[in-house]
């Protein structure tokens, strides 16, 4: 144990300082790399993990018909493994497959641990990285392969001992020469990677580019364009709606926050276009998400608003089928456009 001391020493330190600095800034009012919500993960993630417990028991009481008892007190039980699932899949999917074969090459040959000192380093912010987006899967249920860079970027140290193996392994077995051997590496990496990006990825989400476009191209870039929508599909469209907008606009933090659906709907659809006028948002998203009250044809039509109605496109993704509705005319400008 002495002998990993001095290498653990320095970016321990290090740590304790950025640690002790951040700290004395944020007791100033500076706050740098949300240092002060660390605490806060950890103690969401194992409440939504208390709470999630609590209600799959309370289900098992009274099971929903098709059911049967032992199903939820199993999945009570292996509530953590799920959440260890969720992460393992992202990994999968992050996790260039030609890298992965290298990671699990340098495994087998742990004498690479001994000449480089830093090996334990590396692998102990794989695993520290492993535990942080554990508790995120915990507390969200949800991972994007964006965020496994926390571990992917450590590892990097021990793909090249992965690579170094098989390069030695080719010029000893086969006889290759240094260059020879790299460049056969390189090619069969880019031959197993190309492929994959070749192939056009979520093609169902080309809609939501569409309809960004068209408002974009009706509303002008002179101002933000808010937009009425449920779920993610909100950030697609507010990105292509407002691209040329010079005003900074982020739909999460900008609009809805803290909205829940009951409220932006109200009881009828003189409600809802009551609200969304009183907030601005000169286009409405339609989805599967909406209560049918607000997104049936009919209803619309029976309650139809003085200004203009438009179907933009329908965007059909592999589960479900999308709608996209855009509704002008929430503003004087707007109403002159009509």
């Amino acid at each position: 144990m002495e002998k990993w001391l001095p290498y653990l020493a320095l970016p321990i330190r290090s740590a304790a300082g950025i640690v002790l600095a951040l700290s004395a800034l944020s007791s100033r009012g500076v706050h740098w790399f949300r240092i002060d919500e660390i605490p806060e993960r950890f103690t969401s993630a194992l409440g939504v993990y208390r709470d999630l417990r609590m209600q799959i028991g309370a289900m098992a009481q009274h099971p929903p018909g098709g059911f049967p008892v032992p199903f939820f007190e199993s999945v009570r039980s292996l509530l953590w493994l799920l959440g260890l699932g969720v992460l393992l899949k992202s990994t999968a999917e992050a996790f260039f497959l030609p890298f992965l074969v290298l990671f699990l090459v340098w495994a087998f040959d742990f004498r690479k641990w001994r000449p480089s000192g830093l090996a334990g380093y590396f692998a102990a912010l794989i695993a520290c990285g492993f535990v942080l987006l554990y508790l995120y899967a915990m507390q969200t249920w949800t991972m994007e392969n964006r965020y496994l860079a926390l571990v992917i970027l450590p590892s990097f140290l021990f793909l090249g001992f992965g690579l170094e193996r098989i390069l030695s392994f080719l010029q000893v077995r086969w006889g290759m020469k240094d260059a020879a051997a790299v460049c056969l590496c390189a090619l069969l990496i880019l031959l197993l990677a190309v492929p994959k990006q070749l192939v056009p990825h979520e093609r169902d989400k080309a809609v939501f580019k569409e309809i960004g476009t068209r408002i974009a191209k009706e509303e002008g870039s002179e101002r933000t364009v808010g937009i009425v929508s449920i779920g993610t599909s909100m950030r697609w469209v507010s990105l292509y709606g407002n691209l040329g907008v010079p005003a900074l606009f982020c739909p999460d933090e900008d609009y809805l926050a803290g909205v829940s659906l009951v409220s932006l709907v109200g009881n009828s659809y003189a409600d809802f276009l009551e609200d969304r006028r009183s907030r601005g948002a000169l286009h409405r998203l339609g989805g599967a998400h909406w209560p049918a009250r607000v997104r049936s044809a009919h209803g619309l039509r029976s309650q139809r608003s003085p200004h203009r109605r438009r179907v933009v496109s329908q965007g059909y993704g592999a589960h479900r089928a999308v709608q996209a509705s855009l509704t002008g005319g929430m503003s004087p400008a707007a109403s002159s456009r009509s």
